[in-house]
């Protein structure tokens, strides 16, 4: 299990944006591949940028997704309740 300097390290070698530490204490998270693996995490109210991760049995509730590339999964055991999704424009 990586500790939070190491995984923001590797967030910005990947280009992602980094959680929030205490969001990062809450869950699993760990590397799959070139995406950043987030598991079992629950978010109410938020605005989550998707790029660069892989979310796996995780809830949302009433939150802003946004991604700018195809760069992220959304795991089926995923569960959302009423959020938006928003291709945010790179240019």
């Amino acid at each position: 299990m990586m500790d939070y300097t190491e995984y923001r390290v590797h967030c910005i070698n990947l280009g992602v944006t980094p959680l929030s530490k205490a969001t990062f204490g809450a869950g699993h998270i760990q590397l799959d591949g070139g995406l950043v693996c987030v598991e079992a995490l629950f978010w109410h109210e938020k605005t989550i940028e998707l790029d660069g991760y892989r979310f796996i049995n995780c809830r949302f509730d009433n939150c802003q997704l946004f991604f700018k590339t195809t760069n992220f999964k959304l795991d089926k055991s995923c569960r959302l309740r009423d959020c938006s999704l928003e291709l945010k424009d790179t240019g």
